[in-house]
């Protein structure tokens, strides 16, 4: 209501004057035309007067609301005719008289009019700066769900990234371990094809194990086999030990 203190304002100084105007036509219609007690005749036009000014009050508020104003307006528009009409009936049936009669009246009317077409303008128009406000609002939550998205759109593509890059860092960790193993086994086949190229020591632990391997294949015992190597039976005992069964007798040894 605060937006609309001058329309208010206006319309109240309007009616004070039309009530003014209209306040003795009113009262001689009553007291003369239609018999009313002279004491009681004198509340006829504040009757009829605050009647139309509660209506329109009421259409005006209604306005400003944005509700209907259809009954508010319809009492206004019959009791301005009324008006009208009780008011020829006080002044002469002459163009100025019936001019006067309508004069008041109508320009109370069009000062409702004026009065409701300006609230609806500006009800329209906070109406739109409201919803302008509305879908400003709704853009900056638009941007703060999108700004929400593309942080954890990096987040995750972040976190891809690290666990892509720990990945290819294991890819290159095995690879060199398997580039390390293929190195030891190449060192290996080269000190093979060493050892291959080297003649055998027949004094050498290598040797006595592999004379042994083929005593023991060829049924020899151990202790005939202590007597050739001339060492202790427990001795060749731990040598066979050594075999594994990974051997020309298999593993099978002749007790003697």
């Amino acid at each position: 209501m605060r937006k609309n203190t001058a329309i208010y304002t206006g319309l109240g100084l309007v009616f004070i004057i039309a009530a003014a105007l209209n306040y003795n036509a009113l009262q001689h219609y009553a007291y003369n035309k239609a018999q009313v007690n002279y004491w009681l005749s004198f509340g006829v036009p504040i009757l009829v007067d605050t009647f139309i000014a509660i209506a329109a009050y009421i259409a005006l508020i209604n306005r400003e609301q944005g509700e209907s104003t259809t009954l508010a307006k319809g009492i206004v528009i019959a009791f301005t005719l009324a008006s009208v009409y009780l008011n020829s009936l006080h002044y002469p049936l002459t163009i100025y008289g019936l001019s006067m009669a309508a004069l008041v009246p109508t320009v109370v009317f069009l000062s409702i009019e004026l009065a409701l077409q300006q609230m609806e303008i500006r009800h329209r128009r906070d109406e739109t700066i409201q919803s302008i406000q509305k879908l400003q609002v709704q853009a900056q939550e638009g941007q703060m769900v999108l700004a929400r998205i593309e942080a954890e759109k990096m987040q995750l593509t972040e976190a891809k990234t690290t666990e892509i890059q720990q990945f290819e860092a294991k890819i290159a960790a095995r690879l060199e371990q398997l580039q390390a193993v293929n190195l030891e086994i190449e060192q290996a086949r080269i000190e093979l094809e060493e050892t291959k190229k080297t003649p055998l020591a027949w004094d050498s632990r290598e040797a006595h194990l592999l004379r042994l391997d083929g005593m023991l294949a060829a049924g020899i015992g151990f202790g005939q086999a202590a007597q050739i190597f001339d060492v202790a039976p427990n001795t060749v005992r731990n040598w066979a030990k050594n075999l594994n069964g990974n051997s020309l007798s298999n593993g099978q040894v002749v007790k003697q």
